[in-house]
């Protein structure tokens, strides 16, 4: 079985999508031989060149990324994408992903042959993206249709979400999986009551994640709140807790 995974970043990118893709393939490559799996994606930095790597049964490809805005790839000519689909069983697209899913409809004709699974990570109405959700939906709604099944990882999106709304028969909910090798102890630990508690949030900065709620959460709380990451919410979220003379208890930390 020949298995295509579409997403915008992959490893070392880092990031909730890459993770799930990366934990997702080498699971299924692990676990047959006879699954292949190839990931199509774009380079996270800035190359002239298309990066083919191979790992025996697992094969990822970068395309040439030369220009960004705003984290996305401005990458539109996805020249092997044709090829790919047309050698591939299973087509397993990660949206939110602008770039490609305008040319996976400039090849439907192709994806009427084969078995579409999209996995929907994101609501594009509670990101800074927004406002193109009207335009942006038009072509989502073709690719929804073109789908076998649609992968939610929670009940949230489905419900915060119209467009999915008209294809609940097709969705299912798989929550997020984990990685059972970076669990330490299996141990419940019961939480000291002389010690301060603590929050720690690891990830990128995104309106969607609503790091502004937990902020606002936590203000009249004896607790503190440590967050490592970056990204476009970085300055807003340094500006709340600055207005809120917050300082003492939120604290920022760059990805490590």
């Amino acid at each position: 079985m020949k298995i295509l995974q579409l997403v915008k970043y992959y490893y070392p990118s880092s990031g909730g999508m890459e993770s799930v893709v990366k934990d997702l393939s080498e699971g299924l490559v692990s676990s047959d031989e006879s699954i292949n799996v190839t990931i199509y994606t774009n380079n996270h930095k800035r190359s002239a060149k298309l990066i083919d790597v191979t790992f025996k049964n697992l094969y990822i490809i970068k395309e040439k990324t030369l220009f960004f805005f705003k984290s996305q790839p401005l990458n539109f000519r996805y020249r092997l994408l044709k090829k790919l689909i047309s050698d591939s069983d299973i087509i397993h697209h990660h949206y939110p992903y602008p770039n490609i899913e305008l040319s996976l409809l400039l090849n439907k004709r192709l994806l009427a042959n084969k078995r579409l699974i999209i996995t929907w990570h994101a609501n594009i109405e509670n990101s800074r993206w927004f406002f193109l959700k009207y335009f942006y939906n038009l072509i989502i709604n073709q690719l929804l249709n073109l789908a076998d099944y649609i992968v939610i990882t929670s009940p949230v999106l489905l419900s915060q979400s119209d467009i999915l709304k008209k294809h609940k028969e097709k969705i299912f909910e798989i929550p997020l999986s984990y990685n059972q090798n970076l669990c330490v102890s299996p141990v419940v630990r019961k939480f000291p009551a002389s010690r301060k508690f603590k929050i720690l949030f690891v990830g990128k900065l995104r309106k969607y994640k609503g790091l502004d709620y937990l902020i606002e959460a936590i203000r009249d709380l004896d607790i503190e709140l440590f967050i490592i990451g970056s990204g476009e919410e970085e300055s807003h979220l340094a500006n709340f807790i600055s207005i809120h003379n917050l300082e003492y208890k939120v604290f920022f930390k760059k990805n490590i």
